[in-house]
């Protein structure tokens, strides 16, 4: 009895009056006990004399008991079904006070947060059923302007109000503070229960996480509703524990990629599409690898720790502005690079063959192992540094005595132009009199050691803010025994050149700037003869500074510049990993707070010196630099419920009490048709009952005989009058079904907010059926060869036809992940094979000014779908021929994309790919018609706003 009753309690009705139709079954007893008599067939030729006898009176026959209660039962079937039952498959609320919602939505929240959300509002709307408020709470703080931070807290608040506030809300991009939201919790009345929605990993420590809920359970009952950890297939989402990036650092073999530490779980298979990649400034990919391929061939540095790599070119890592983990949506997917990662075109004079074995203490050895941390240098004469086209950004010179005076002309014409001159001090130098120094120094030297000993060796003293090597780390440890001294009698400017000293106040690097470029002297030797310079690690550090200095630095750095006020943001990343410009009220982060872990009022992104307006010098914050890999919730305290979230919490009966009194009502037709008809009767009914039966079962198995493409296309004179959106089928009935599942969502979205109203969704093969009606046609590619496509000449003439006539196809490769590796991808393959012959012409990345991209909605040119990171392709120029461009070709599943909107889910990359269809179907239906310049002024003031 108490099993039946646990699941009467899981049943609510959405319409309760309707049930007041149950008190009139009794009345049903008595209208439906009485039965028509049975018809008597009387077989009498005469029947005419029959005509003037008259009627007999009829007597009622009872209705069986069981038939009655079987009508009984169908009348209660209907009434229920229309009382709208639901069965609530979560535990129904305790208590009786105000239901707490508190949603952790900080970094490791992004992959959960449409599933945390959707259990968020259905217990909403559960608690206003009851009549219960309901007070939301974030575990986060959020910043606000000109107080301090805190978390969101929200109520009281109706089921609708709390959609609304949902809306708002998102994950954030560093650690959750339980402290200051289980302060909030003394602003909520006690009693009721408490709905703790989390990742299976939140972002706070176990313990700080455990006294949270402790201090949650003196309110009331808590609930922990976690979504599982494992890979989860919802639409093409992909649901995987959380990645982190740990560290970057430079490959010290020739500086050709970076070194990776990545925190993941080993025993996740994380698909393919889920890959590794370096991105440039404008977000176009430099260099790709899959995630599973770069941690299975790691180095493992803890159970939850890997560090793995990834190979480029060194021109390439010029370039590079971020890595980030596609597929894994956070924070703490993505690190940004900054200038500590630049390389750059550096040189260095070496009068000795390249492949020469180099002795320990000569210069040139520690000079070119220093530029390979950074950059891949290049070692000769002075004729094959300055003769390099682009010229080299930074020249290192070893000690040397007067230049050449040729040299020394182009030279300074190349200091002129943007280069940086680096020249070390030696015994050479201090018998000369240099040119192309900094400062004028003194001939001879200072010594610590040998028969003219001056003292010990000296450390470096603290650098000065105003240095370019300021903040300069690694040199604690570094003494110079030797140096040579600038003559203060000679016009020294004073130490407002010195950019880093001994501790006895003389110059250890000196430098000025000359035109666009630099020349900097260190006053002791490249190698271990004078010091310890070229054993530490900031001799690396130091050149890559050099190597970094331009015409921006030179005028920022001067002997007047103050220390920084401050730094203000120029990019900061929001919860799922994108870059985005920072609030206008943000304020700037002050140099004591610079060294802080990713929060409220210093969000992990870029920033750069108040008193700069260049970006030589931005720095980055990166959140997954300062946590480790988070634990996974495995003890909870005693009397927390742990739940799991559901695709749909709550169940409508409607449906299955309908399709049950129907049932009943055919047995009831059948048993009517036995008790009042005669058996030729009963027989017929017999017949039609297995007629029914047959229909039936051919209508179900139907659409699962019928081959996935093989729709039959409306009349002509139905595709002439209507809007159709077309799709090729590839003949896999997965990728159909859901080509045709996003299509019809983006038709759907066409209906609402624009004046095109698709009449629906075709598929089409060309070569076979008539490509003419349609202004657009969709081709998702897979790879594989569809053995009832027509032939390639067959096909090759309908496509030809199709584009001459001002036809459009978006070929749709969905191979984002794949778009960087050295073997063309079977999607490629399969383009190139259907586009050869259609004398296209050239396509070329489409820019942001692209019509594309504001056809309906202003786009930024970044058009994300299941995927991103890939480059959309268009038509290079418009001609007579083609004035707007009949094909265009992307890589990032945009059908799987409109599908899984379609199904609830909601993100800023899948409300892009909404728009993208939309400016799609409208650049296809009007062209180049918003690059008239009439809507230019419009346009130009929508950006504006």
């Amino acid at each position: 009895m108490s099993a039946f009753s646990a699941a009467l309690s899981q049943i609510t009705f959405l319409s309760p009056w309707v049930l007041l139709g149950l008190a009139g079954l009794p009345a049903l007893w008595f209208l439906l006990r009485t039965l028509p008599p049975r018809p008597r067939l009387i077989r009498f030729p005469a029947w005419r004399f029959l005509n003037d006898v008259p009627p007999t009176p009829k007597t009622a026959a009872r209705m069986p008991w069981w038939l009655l209660l079987l009508r009984l039962l169908l009348a209660a079937l209907v009434l229920l079904a229309l009382s709208q039952p639901v069965l609530r498959q979560a535990a129904p609320l305790s208590g009786s006070g105000p239901v707490r919602i508190v949603l952790e939505n900080s970094l490791f929240s992004a992959p959960f947060w449409p599933s945390m959300t959707r259990e968020a509002a259905r217990i909403a709307r559960a608690a206003d059923r009851a009549g219960r408020p309901v007070y939301l709470l974030t575990s986060a703080a959020q910043s606000r302007p000109g107080q301090d931070p805190a978390p969101y807290l929200s109520g009281p608040l109706s089921a609708p109000e709390v959609s609304a506030a949902l809306e708002t809300l998102s994950p954030r991009p560093w650690l959750p503070d339980y402290e200051a939201a289980a302060q909030s919790l003394e602003r909520i009345p006690h009693g009721g229960e408490s709905d703790v929605l989390s990742p299976p990993y939140p972002g706070g420590s176990a313990e700080s996480f455990t006294r949270f809920l402790e201090k949650l359970q003196e309110q009331g009952d808590v609930k922990l509703v976690t979504p599982s950890a494992g890979r989860h297939d919802a639409g093409e989402a992909i649901i995987l524990p959380p990645v982190l990036i740990r560290g970057v650092r430079i490959k010290r073999e020739g500086g050709t990629g970076f070194e990776i530490d990545i925190g993941a779980e080993r025993w996740n298979r994380f698909p393919e599409s889920v890959s590794l990649r370096v991105y440039d400034h404008a977000g176009d990919v430099l260099a790709a690898r899959p995630l599973i391929e770069a941690i299975d061939s790691g180095k493992p540095l803890s159970p939850a720790l890997y560090r793995t790599g990834i190979d480029m070119p060194a021109r390439f890592m010029r370039d590079a502005a971020r890595i980030g983990i596609t597929g894994v949506p956070g924070a703490g997917s993505v690190f940004l690079l900054d200038r500590r990662f630049r390389t750059y075109r550096t040189g260095y004079l070496s009068l000795e063959a390249e492949s020469a074995p180099r002795d320990l203490d000569e210069p040139a050895h520690y000079i070119g192992s220093a530029l390979a941390a950074f950059s891949d240098p290049l070692a000769g004469d002075y004729e094959a540094l300055l003769s390099q086209d682009p010229p080299l950004q930074m020249i290192v010179l070893p000690d040397s005595g007067r230049l050449p005076d040729d040299v020394q002309a182009r030279l300074t014409r190349w200091i002129e132009g943007g280069g940086v001159l680096v020249r070390f001090a030696g015994p050479k130098m201090a018998a000369s009199e240099p040119v192309l120094v900094p400062v004028p120094v003194r001939t001879g030297g200072r010594f610590s050691e040998g028969a003219f000993s001056q003292g010990t060796p000296l450390a470096i003293a603290p650098i000065p803010s105003q240095s370019p090597l300021a903040a300069l780390e690694g040199g604690k440890d570094v003494r110079v025994r030797n140096q040579i001294l600038s003559d203060p009698l000679a016009g020294d400017d004073g130490p407002a050149q010195s950019w880093a000293t001994l501790e006895d106040g003389t110059p250890l690097v000196t430098g000025r700037f000359s035109g666009q470029g630099s020349f900097i002297l260190v006053h002791t030797t490249a190698g271990p003869g004078w010091s310890d310079l070229c054993l530490s690690g900031f001799y690396v550090e130091m050149l890559r500074r050099f190597a970094g200095l331009t015409a921006q630095e030179a005028q920022a750095i001067d002997k007047n510049h103050a220390a920084a006020a401050g730094l203000r943001p120029v990019q900061i990343l929001d919860g799922y990993g994108r870059l985005q410009p920072p609030p206008a009220d943000f304020l700037p982060v002050t140099p004591e707070s610079a060294a802080l872990i990713p929060g409220p009022k210093s969000p992990p992104g870029r920033y750069r010196d108040q008193n700069r307006s260049d970006d030589g010098a931005d720095s980055a914050l990166n959140a997954g630099k300062h946590i480790s890999y988070p634990e996974k919730l495995e003890r909870l305290p005693r009397g927390v419920t742990r739940l799991t979230p559901g695709d749909d919490r709550e169940a409508s009966l409607f449906a299955p009490l309908m399709l049950t009194a129907l049932f009943l009502f055919l047995i009831d037709w059948i048993v009517t048709l036995w008790i009042t008809r005669p058996a030729t009767s009963v027989r017929a009914a017999g017949r039609l009952l297995s007629c029914l039966f047959f229909i039936c079962v051919f209508l179900l198995f139907a659409p699962l005989a019928r081959p996935a493409g093989a729709a039959s296309l409306p009349p002509p004179e139905e595709l002439a009058g209507e809007i159709y959106l077309a799709y090729v089928p590839s003949g896999r009935a997965d990728l159909d079904n859901r080509t045709e599942r996003g299509l019809n969502a983006l038709a759907g979205l066409l209906a609402a907010r624009t004046s095109v109203e698709p009449a629906g969704v075709v598929p089409v093969v060309p070569g076979r059926d008539p490509l003419s009606f349609f202004p657009l046609i969709y081709w998702p590619l897979d790879g594989r060869p569809d053995s009832d496509a027509p032939s390639s000449a067959a096909r090759r003439a309908a496509l030809r036809a199709y584009l001459a006539y001002g036809g459009m196809i978006f070929f749709d490769t969905r191979d984002a992940s794949l778009q960087d590796s050295p073997v063309a991808s079977a999607q490629v393959r399969e383009l190139r094979e259907i586009t050869n012959g259609l004398g296209l012409p050239p396509l070329v990345r489409a820019p942001k000014d692209h019509v594309l991209f504001r056809s309906y909605y202003l786009l930024p040119g970044r058009v994300p779908g299941l995927y991103d990171g890939a480059p959309l392709w268009t038509a290079g120029k418009s001609d007579d021929a083609y004035p707007v461009s009949p094909v265009i070709i992307g890589a990032h599943d945009w059908a799987g994309a409109w599908a899984l909107s379609a199904q609830g889910s909601q993100s800023a990359d899948l409300i892009l790919a909404e728009r993208f269809g939309v400016n799609l179907v409208m650049y296809a239906l009007t062209g180049n018609y918003k690059a008239d310049q009439i809507h230019l002024p419009k346009i130009l003031e929508r950006l504006g706003r």
